[in-house]
């Protein structure tokens, strides 16, 4: 044995025998059966722990992570083991810190440390999430995924000395910006948003189960503006379907605190404000609130509040229509878009189905989201589809559109007892929430069909395409009229210029071209 090993011995024998923690943590280590290479080695790493907390003077009862991180990043004067550490091996730190774990486990189950709850009861939590989930119909590897955040969190609570029950938003930002020193196992934390989803609905857990009570640190929900009566009549007397409802009600919304008082209401009012905010919109957008505003008035006349001459107060905003060829897809655009779900795939399968019936039968798709197990009639080959004005029609259900909803729901559609057809592809399984998922499929699958896209190409397209496609195949607009289920006639004329090869036929030159 050199001097210098002699020395080294004769240090350690000297601080293992002032430190009352070592021998009780190799009892720890023993009990918890490491073998014996290991428990040595954590024994030195724990020994290098101490070593420095005395030399910084840092109080046992005080460990928590921040402790950890300074000792993590310390320029090492601790000898011996000060070498070891200044040669930049970053292997055998993250080796030491894993034994300096240990050691804090062992002094926080002694009670030498101070901590806020003890560690088994974050098992206890995540057990008790994982049967939270299930009974949600969340998929086992969703749950994995939330419950190894939910694993970290909790531990980054617990090394933080921050109780669940005085969780904030304030530390839950931390959580995500944290240099972890959390501990050995657990899975590194982003601030991703599928991170931020987890955590989200682990919060959501731990207020159900009354952990925390801190109702802010859960998002509050956009509320949709209310208004039952005014809801009720444009339901029963105009036949409008609830998402235009919507629409309309928050649309009237906006105008109230400039109108005030409907019993108060003149024309000149009325006609200024319209216009003052007509101002600072799209034409789209003010042709909205003007038809939203009409609908009001003829409810506030209906009910006696107002006169019904006040409708001619509200301005017309001039569009021109029919100004744009619709945009639609060729045939063989279609079978490249349709080639783009993977069959092999739940989603895939739902969507093939879901872009088969809006391309064959020109279904909007809030037509797909409301269509439920008693609008598909087998025998007959039928599908019944509800329109706009509560419209509702029976089509004859085409023989691959069929066969791509039967793929569905016998190989792909989760078990459920809900009587929509198409449910989410994610757990927890609920019908579709509004057109715009739908939508958002269809552009998925156009960009994978390498098609140029407009900045307005959405789900509709496949109205159109299927609309465009039928009347250069021969079909009268009398026929497109009930396909698309169009109450005017004049709404089917747009498509009367999609044929522009039998158009240019027609066309007479124009005047004066030869001058």
């Amino acid at each position: 044995m050199t001097l210098e090993q002699k020395s080294i011995s004769d240090c350690t024998r000297q601080f293992d025998s002032q430190s009352p923690y070592l021998p009780e943590f190799r009892e720890f280590l023993r009990r918890s059966c490491f073998v014996e290479n290991t428990a040595t080695r954590y024994l030195g790493h724990a020994r290098h722990f101490l070593i420095w907390l005395h030399q910084s003077k840092h109080d046992i009862v005080s460990i928590d992570d921040v402790i950890l991180r300074q000792f993590r990043d310390h320029d090492c004067t601790c000898w011996p083991y000060h070498k070891a550490w200044l040669s930049g091996n970053h292997p055998h730190i993250k080796r030491v810190m894993t034994g300096v774990y240990r050691l804090v486990d062992y002094l926080e189950q002694e009670g030498h440390t101070y901590q806020p709850s003890p560690l088994y009861e974050v098992q206890d939590v995540l057990d008790r999430l994982t049967t939270h989930l299930l009974t949600r119909g969340y998929r086992e590897s969703t749950i994995q995924c939330i419950n190894n955040i939910a694993r970290h969190f909790l531990y980054w609570l617990h090394r933080s000395r921050i109780p669940v029950s005085q969780l904030d938003a304030k530390t839950v930002e931390r959580f995500f910006g944290h240099d972890c020193v959390c501990g050995p196992c657990l899975t590194g934390i982003s601030d991703h948003k599928s991170s931020r989803i987890s955590v989200r609905r682990f919060i959501k857990f731990l207020v159900l189960e009354g952990l925390v009570d801190h109702p802010s640190l859960i998002p509050p929900q956009k509320t949709k503006p209310h208004m039952p009566e005014f809801e009720q009549w444009l339901r029963r007397h105009r036949g409008i379907q609830d998402v235009t409802i919507v629409k309309h009600v928050r649309h009237v919304n906006s105008l109230l605190p400039l109108l005030g008082d409907p019993t108060y209401y003149d024309a000149i009012h009325i006609r200024t404000v319209l216009l003052q905010q007509f101002q600072s919109c799209s034409v789209r957008r003010a042709g909205a609130l003007a038809d939203s505003f009409r609908h009001y008035l003829r409810y506030l006349s209906a009910e006696g509040v107002c006169s019904p001459s006040l409708l001619n107060a509200v301005p017309s905003v001039k569009r021109w229509t029919k100004t744009e060829l619709p945009r639609y897809l060729s045939p063989e655009d279609i079978e490249k878009v349709i080639d783009t779900c993977d069959l092999s795939k739940p989603v895939g399968l739902r969507n093939r189905a879901m872009f088969l019936l809006m391309m064959r039968l020109g279904l909007r798709p809030g037509d797909i989201k409301a269509l439920k197990f008693a609008d598909l009639d087998w025998s007959k080959a039928q599908i019944r589809v509800c329109g706009k004005a509560r419209h509702t029609v029976a089509l004859p259900l085409p023989q691959d559109a069929g066969n791509a909803v039967l793929d569905y729901l016998e190989k792909a559609r989760p078990k459920s007892a809900d009587e929509h057809v198409f449910l989410t592809a994610r757990e927890p399984c609920r019908p579709i929430g509004n057109s715009n998922t739908i939508s958002g499929e269809v552009t998925t699958a156009l960009q994978r069909a390498g098609i140029e896209q407009t900045s307005r190409m959405g789900a509709g397209v496949f109205r159109h395409s299927a609309a465009t496609n039928l009347l250069r195949g021969g079909a009268s607009l009398n026929e497109l009229q009930t396909l698309l289920r169009h109450r005017h006639f004049g709404t089917t004329t747009i498509y009367a210029k999609v044929d522009v090869p039998m158009l240019q036929e027609v066309a007479q030159p124009w005047l004066g071209a030869g001058q």
